[in-house]
């Protein structure tokens, strides 16, 4: 079995409502309507697809900035995950992908569309906006072989809409669906609760 990581940027947008996105070309492209238009996906049982933390040296999160080091660290699902400021100047959490047989693609190349497609929807988690929609992303970004728990990874972009004020202690959900080029399915989903960093 292979083991296959990616990194993913969850990003907190300036304004609601608004589009936004960055890394990786067009597939980025944020429109808080697309869940409903995703096609029902059969999930296996086992494996999944788990999401992490990134972090730079265990203790200091990852900025998404490039040719950062990343390390990637287990996340307890309903955990707090920090909030830092990017090099675009947003408030984002970074975190990672990790999948075992799968199909990788060329992890040499950012997006290509022989990458395992990446399909992530966001939503709050309890409170009166339980359920709400607050980012999707769908898009083909590199996964490289983890070889031994090492791995190179690559960052994507997922914008959460809404203004910063709300997103102090917001609790969310985060589901994701990988598909590879030979139709290998792997899902996974965790909640976290996001805090300002530092």
């Amino acid at each position: 079995m292979r083991l296959a990581v990616a990194s993913l940027v969850l990003l907190a947008a300036c304004g609601a409502g608004g589009d936004g996105g960055g890394g990786g070309g067009d597939d980025d492209a944020v429109d808080g309507g697309r869940v409903g238009d995703a096609a029902p996906v059969e999930c296996p049982a086992a494996p999944a697809l788990e999401l992490d933390v990134c972090m730079r040296d265990g203790t200091t999160p990852c900025t998404g900035e490039p040719g950062e080091p990343m390390q990637l660290v287990e996340h307890v699902a309903g955990g707090e995950v920090p909030l830092v400021v990017g090099p675009q100047g947003l408030s984002m959490v970074v975190f990672g992908a990790r999948a075992a047989g799968i199909a990788l693609g060329d992890p040499s190349m950012p997006e290509a569309p022989g990458h395992p497609e990446l399909l992530m929807v966001a939503r709050v988690d309890g409170g009166p906006d339980d359920g709400t929609e607050v980012a999707y992303y769908d898009g083909y970004p590199a996964f490289a072989d983890a070889g031994g728990g090492e791995a190179t990874v690559n960052g994507q972009y997922l914008v959460i809409l809404g203004p910063p004020e709300t997103l102090d202690h917001l609790a969310i959900e985060v589901e994701a669906t990988l598909t590879d080029r030979e139709g290998t399915v792997r899902c996974g989903a965790t909640t976290m609760v996001l805090v300002p960093w530092p």
